[in-house]
């Protein structure tokens, strides 16, 4: 050994793997849960987008050689599909960017529709509000991603 190791181990790619998934799921019900009360700024829809987005890339960087065989000796459960379960959760993550990208209000010229000034003379801005009917079916995607996480 020339120096000291400091590449990650299967066992840290698997914790950060998990950790990572919890905080889509955490962020997830909370937006589920905001999208039924009504009442989401524009900017929190299109933060998620983004934090969405972010960790996709994250956990697409957990996979690395040998990862399925640990993750299956960690759950003691040696047929667990996890390489299944990884793609279906990946793909609900797209999915919901993919609806937001698509289905967010914009103009003609593809520019979001996401604040108006106050009109109170300050050139303050407000962000749009999304009512529960709005986001009925944001809700139903981000449902949907929920139902891939454990």
């Amino acid at each position: 050994m020339v120096g000291f190791p400091t590449t990650d181990n299967l066992d840290e790619y698997w914790n950060r793997a998990r950790s990572i998934a919890r905080t889509v799921k955490d962020r997830s019900q909370q937006m589920s849960a905001a999208a039924a009360a009504g009442g989401v700024q524009s900017i929190t829809i299109l933060d998620y987008a983004t934090f969405l987005a972010d960790q996709k890339l994250a956990l697409q960087a957990c996979i690395v050689s040998g990862i399925v065989a640990y993750a299956q000796a960690q759950m003691m459960n040696p047929t667990a599909d996890i390489t299944t379960l990884f793609n279906t959760m990946i793909t609900a993550i797209q999915n919901t960017v993919d609806w937001i990208v698509t289905n967010f209000p914009k103009d003609a010229g593809g520019f979001l529709l996401a604040v108006s000034f106050v009109g109170d003379g300050t050139g303050r801005t407000t962000p749009r509000l999304f009512t529960s009917g709005d986001l009925g079916p944001f809700k139903t995607v981000v449902d949907a991603l929920l139902a891939t996480l454990e």
